[in-house]
């Protein structure tokens, strides 16, 4: 599925439909009936478990079995073409939201199970059965329209590594966590190693994939101050170094290296590789380093941040809401020895000056009138808020500067500026983003 189709996949699932008949699962010789026979009884027990009324045991193998058949469902279910026509068949719209569904038990209804006994065994079953079940798809069938819709089940399981409960604990343990997480990054490394080179063109997967990475990083920033003591003596605590360093790599070169296969391609087409580059922006960003290997994240960041919009090759420019998340990341990006936060600080405020000017201007250019700037601006303020109780007066006091007018800015006030010339300049006295890193230099050039 090229660029230019995937991000209307859900729209054009009639057209699909009478195409060849997808080598799933259901059509390799399992009745679709009894499949879903198995998912129905499966659903109600898991309901009956996230509710409470009945007790998960993991070395039950009954229990184990509705997990798998449940999450086999929820994965492959909405890949059977065949029976995706809402119109003639009744369960079309059951089928292609079950992701979807999935997506409700672990924000909603397993809240309650989280305080339960079971909770954490109940979730980990549940995230290793996503994961199973989505590896053995994207590992083994080539039918795009397959994998486009198994893989989006993906994020379910960068959300739910997040698991809290009420009283802020973190629900899975961290050896499952990390069995989890390591294995949808190796899953995401496979897949987006071969998507990016265009070989073969699987966009659709893709976006869902870079979805998940941007979750499980969010999702393990979220966690990892919960862990007790005891636990993080007992357990690892981070990622493999070199599995993730692959990955964040896989992050930063397609970021920063605009793909063969775009070269010629329509302008339709450039937006839906844009759409995906932001995606990889986000996911990125989440991971939070500065640095990690011989990879930064940061630079990669400051590289979007500062890159002059007009290009030769209209795919090397970045568009404003793709630099809008490169901001945040830089923003949330974890001080380390070396790293040059006055700088980092700097070229957010450059950016910042630029996005207030152009919201000023916003009604002389076409391409910007509908574009969101409050709520960028919203999402900017939020990001901005640790800076405020920074050690750096600079940074403090730039963070302080800059959420008054973005703060006005989300009010739709649109005389908001932010022209703070002297305080830049200061931030920015060191164009090294990492000290003694010649490599790390940072130009900012006119736009």
């Amino acid at each position: 599925m090229t660029l230019r189709h995937y991000a209307g996949a859900c729209a054009l699932v009639a057209g699909f439909i009478s195409a060849v008949l997808l080598p799933s699962a259901m059509a390799q010789g399992e009745d679709l009936r009894e499949f879903y026979g198995k998912y129905s009884k499966s659903r109600g027990l898991l309901g009956a478990w996230m509710a409470g009324s009945k007790d998960y045991e993991k070395a039950n193998k009954e229990h184990q079995t509705s997990i798998d058949d449940y999450t086999r469902f929820v994965v492959l279910g909405n890949t059977y073409r065949t029976r995706l026509v809402p119109k003639s068949d009744p369960t079309a719209d059951k089928l292609l939201a079950l992701p979807d569904e999935s997506m409700r038990d672990v924000e909603k209804g397993m809240i309650k199970a989280f305080e339960l006994p079971y909770g954490a065994d109940l979730l980990l079953a549940y995230e290793q059965g996503l994961l199973k079940h989505s590896q053995s798809l994207l590992e083994k069938s080539t039918d795009q329209y397959a994998r486009l819709n198994g893989s989006r089940v993906l994020p379910v399981i960068g959300l739910g590594l997040g698991s809290k409960t009420r009283d802020n604990k973190a629900v899975l343990e961290l050896k499952g966590q990390f069995e989890v997480a390591e294995g949808l990054v190796q899953l995401s490394n496979n897949l987006l190693s071969k998507a990016f080179a265009g070989t073969p063109r699987d966009d659709g997967a893709a976006l869902y994939t870079l979805r998940s990475l941007k979750e499980l990083y969010r999702s393990l920033a979220t966690t990892a101050p919960l862990r007790t003591d005891r636990e993080k003596r007992n357990a690892p605590t981070a990622l493999k170094p070199d599995l993730e360093e692959k990955n964040l790599t896989i992050l930063a070169d397609f970021i920063e290296k605009s793909p063969a296969f775009l070269s010629g391609a329509a302008s339709d087409e450039i937006q839906g590789f844009r759409l995906l580059r932001r995606e990889a922006i986000r996911a990125l960003a989440a991971n939070g380093k500065a640095k990690l290997g011989k990879t930064s994240p940061a630079l990669t960041l400051a590289r979007v941040l500062t890159r002059p919009r007009a290009q030769a090759n209209p795919a090397d420019a970045f568009r404003l809401d793709e630099q809008v998340d490169a901001a945040i990341g830089l923003v949330q990006t974890k001080p380390e020895k070396d790293f040059n936060s006055n700088l980092a600080a700097g070229l957010v405020g450059h950016f910042l000056s630029e996005y207030l000017a152009q919201y000023g201007d916003r009604a002389n250019n076409g391409e910007l009138k509908s574009f969101p700037f409050a709520y960028h601006a919203a999402r900017l303020n939020t990001a901005l808020a640790d800076w405020t109780t920074s050690t750096n007066p600079s940074v403090k006091m730039l963070a302080q500067r800059a959420k008054t007018c973005l703060t006005a800015m989300e009010k739709r006030d649109a005389s908001a500026q932010f022209q703070e010339a002297e305080l830049l300049q200061n931030l920015r006295k060191d164009d090294l983003l990492f000290t003694g890193d010649a490599a790390s230099k940072i130009e900012i050039a006119a736009n």
